[in-house]
């Protein structure tokens, strides 16, 4: 049964400040933010911390984003497969927002050290990419940013996608949309071509992952640009390689079509042959054990997250020459017990 949202955006005030929380060590970061462990200095409980800055928000299309990011996330609240927002709140600099934290680190450095999945593998964590896209696309959300540094492992080995902030909410199957944004390797050729778009491009990107998660590299990759968007644009995958089975073949072409009209779309994902061995009730529940579950010694292990940032000082992330006047104060930012 699908499950449809009402898509409201309510204003509220947020009594959850900077100093409610401790924070522990920075875990990741984006082109436009950083993320920090931190803890709740009342309930003990860990969060990742999401931190922009207030400089990037002056522009209003960066402005529209963080709040794109924020209303996805709260419509999306009820989803298992995708990160929960918790709080939100600002500093006369910075912008926050608290989410679940995963202990088991990305999928992307999860790959860098397994080099490649094989296909029961990937199918495991596939099948909940799909659930998660379907939730999105039934409830007219597209993503817009599907890519290994941004699907996030629990402590269980289940999958939650994360970073909202090129996602787009009333997105109806005829309704299209013409921003140009997400990871160049990941774009689809409707993107590239500067023509309007929808939940295709969704489509697209899980084709490269599914790709990259089997060989372990893109399906389309180079250092130039322009090169990286002719492959996109004129170049077919390389399908050859053993790895990659028939039904696997055919599921890649049919997620891969250069045209965005004649790509399937994610019911017809879900019921294709290389996904029929999956017990969706299971998956869904959660209950079919991950073969992967991350090795946790306590709730604030880091472990599983790229070493380079553990040295990195948070106090110079949270507090730094930005700080004093407010820059930029958004109304309706801040909020508690989203």
């Amino acid at each position: 049964m699908d499950i449809k949202l009402n898509h409201q955006t309510s204003s509220c005030k947020s009594s959850t400040q900077l100093e409610t929380f401790i924070p522990i060590s920075m875990i990741g970061e984006g082109k436009f933010a950083k993320v920090l462990l931190c803890r709740h200095k009342i309930t003990g409980k860990h969060y990742a911390m999401k931190i922009l800055s207030k400089q990037y928000t002056k522009k209003r299309q960066y402005q529209g984003r963080v709040f794109q990011e924020k209303n996805a996330l709260i419509s999306c609240k009820s989803n298992q497969f995708i990160t929960n927002l918790h709080y939100t709140f600002q500093t006369s600099s910075k912008l926050f927002l608290i989410l679940d934290y995963c202990p088991g680190g990305d999928l992307f450095n999860f790959l860098q050290k397994k080099v490649f999945f094989n296909e029961s593998e990937a199918r495991f964590y596939i099948s909940q990419i799909v659930l998660a896209l379907e939730f999105l696309h039934n409830n007219s959300i597209i993503y817009r940013d599907l890519k290994p540094e941004n699907i996030l492992i629990d402590k269980n080995g289940y999958i939650r996608l994360a970073d909202f902030g090129y996602s787009k909410q009333h997105m109806d199957d005829n309704v299209t949309t013409n921003s140009f944004c997400g990871t160049f390797q990941y774009m689809a050729p409707e993107f590239i071509l500067k023509k309007a778009h929808g939940k295709p491009v969704d489509i697209w990107a899980l084709g490269c992952l599914i790709y990259e998660l089997i060989t372990g590299n893109p399906p389309f990759y180079d250092f130039n640009q322009k090169i990286l968007f002719d492959f996109i644009l004129y170049k077919e995958p390389d399908l050859q390689t053993k790895k990659i089975s028939n039904y696997l073949k055919d599921l890649l072409k049919k997620l891969l079509e250069k045209k965005q009209e004649y790509r399937i779309n994610i019911q017809e994902v879900k019921s294709h042959p290389w996904l029929s061995s999956c017990n969706w009730n299971e998956i869904s529940q959660q209950s079919q054990k991950a073969f992967y579950i991350p090795q946790v010694k306590k709730a604030s292990d880091i472990s599983n997250f790229d070493k380079k940032y553990s040295c990195i000082d948070v106090n110079a992330i949270i507090f730094d020459e930005e700080d004093g006047d407010d820059i930029l104060h958004l109304d309706d930012f801040s909020c508690d017990s989203l």
